[in-house]
């Protein structure tokens, strides 16, 4: 892999958290600069309804607040040993404002977790996740995150595979 500068959304309450030990690889792999993301979606459909805008601008600053946190606190417990990290917070719609961010950062990659939510509510509502892959101007790797268990990373792929050859000699 060439990237230098790989994304990986993070939704802070789901998936993220089960794919974690792949996108270590795979940006260890590149020697990737790591760019952790996490879009805070605003309220801006809701102004017509009877909200004071003063409660909605304030619940909005609350959820950053709160997501900035987390996300310090998420890049802390997993990549708190990788030397190039960037956190950003990011308010909208998650498709928009990561595409913003990957053009705007020169991106070269995403890692994206898939398949959060159960089939059903994927039917009905388009999945965030493909939202966010399908707005990519940059290559996506998708991982299941209900799978990562049973694929080996690449390094443990490599190892076997050398161990393999070995004993074929």
């Amino acid at each position: 892999m060439t990237d230098k500068k790989i994304i990986f959304p993070v939704d802070l309450a789901g998936s993220s958290y089960r794919i974690v030990s792949r996108v270590r690889s795979l940006v260890e792999q590149s020697n990737a600069e790591l760019h952790l993301a996490h879009v805070v979606e605003t309220f801006s459909g809701y102004d017509t309804f009877f909200i004071p805008h003063r409660s909605l601008d304030l619940m909005e600053s609350e959820n950053v607040a709160l997501a900035e946190r987390d996300l310090e606190e998420f890049a802390e417990k997993y990549f708190s040993d990788f030397p190039r990290v960037k956190r950003i917070v990011l308010s909208g719609k998650p498709a928009e404002q990561i595409q913003k961010y990957i053009v705007s950062e020169g991106i070269d990659r995403m890692i994206l977790a898939a398949y959060d939510r159960p089939f059903f509510q994927r039917a009905l509502l388009l999945d965030p996740a493909e939202r966010i892959a399908k707005a990519s101007p940059v290559p996506v790797t998708i991982i299941n995150p209900f799978m990562v268990e049973n694929l080996p990373v690449a390094s443990e792929t490599a190892a076997s595979a050398t161990a393999h050859h070995a004993s074929q000699a």
